[in-house]
């Protein structure tokens, strides 16, 4: 009888997320009418520095929330969200 056991080679943890501050302004808004060339960048102020960070951008239709971009990765602190027509939204970055 053969018998294998595993036995890690070292111990794995998984450690909390710092929490993420960013702030979000407008570059430059919509030049004209539909032409949905509006620009929102985002920079976060505090958490890890040299990772990957994502955001979710919601358009805000009233008191409905829809997705606008799903979960989209940047690297670095900054990342511009162009292809934007008019409105409100909402940014979630984790």
């Amino acid at each position: 009888t053969l018998v294998i056991q595993y036995a890690p080679l070292y111990d794995q943890s998984v450690a909390s997320a710092a929490n993420v501050d960013f702030t979000a302004k407008r570059v430059n808004d919509e030049s004209c009418f539909k032409s949905d060339d509006g620009k929102i960048q985002v920079e976060v102020t505090s958490g890890e520095t040299g990772r990957s960070y994502f955001y979710i951008l919601y358009k805000i239709e009233g008191t409905t929330e829809i997705v606008e971009r799903g979960w989209t990765s940047f690297s670095g602190t900054t990342a511009v969200i162009s292809g934007l027509g008019k409105g409100k939204y909402k940014i979630k970055v984790k």
